[in-house]
């Protein structure tokens, strides 16, 4: 009889990123056959920013949080650690898309950080880098001068786990919108999201 055992059959080692650490190590066991994977024990303490505390890239300019991402990207399309084609191994084994699918979805993160793109979704979703970088002033119906910025906020993600992609986009988006995020990781996406935060440059631990 060649059908593998429960015993036999591996359980998938799921990696953290918190504040720009890598957490690896063996804690509680989830999931059934055959995705069974185990998280490494986490200090819920350290993902928290006390609420006083400003966001740690507030005032990091949007143009440096530019140039990070388009570093992380050239990062995963070579990907010279492996760490990318290995998550992407993993959600092979975990998932239930065909092979082909998964490649294809991986191979396209890389180019998700796009400086053009990201500087279209500055100018036309959130409104320009002025309103990220400090105030910008405008006036009232009544006549009088305001100002507004677009604050950073804490937010928690629960990210979908059809396509990789999501992953990217979440880290993109939180990164230039300088919150705090915490993200929620699909059971059968595990693997990208950590990929993706440990290519992230080390030099600027604000962005992390």
């Amino acid at each position: 009889m060649n059908a593998m055992t429960p015993m036999s059959i591996p359980v998938q080692r799921i990696r953290h990123v918190v504040k720009g650490v890598v957490i690896e190590g063996d804690g509680p066991e989830y999931g059934r056959d055959p995705n069974r994977f185990v998280t490494p024990p986490l200090d819920v303490g350290a993902l928290v920013w006390p609420r006083p505390a400003p966001s740690p890239a507030a005032d990091v300019p949007v143009d440096e949080i530019i140039d990070i991402l388009v570093e992380t990207g050239e990062v995963l399309k070579r990907d010279r650690s492996g760490a990318l084609a290995e998550a992407m191994e993993r959600s092979v084994e975990a998932g239930f898309y065909p092979r082909d699918l998964v490649e294809r979805s991986f191979a396209h993160l890389g180019h998700m950080f796009s400086r053009p793109a990201m500087e279209f979704m500055i100018a036309q979703e959130i409104g320009g880098k002025d309103l990220l970088d400090g105030w910008r002033e405008v006036r009232t119906p009544s006549g009088r001068p305001a100002r507004v910025r677009a604050f950073p906020c804490r937010l928690l993600h629960v990210i979908a786990g059809n396509s990789p992609g999501v992953a990217a986009n979440t880290v993109i988006r939180g990164a230039l919108t300088k919150g705090v995020h915490l993200l929620k990781l699909p059971s059968n996406e595990l693997f990208s999201a950590p990929a993706i935060l440990a290519a992230l440059p080390r030099r600027h631990p604000a962005i992390l």
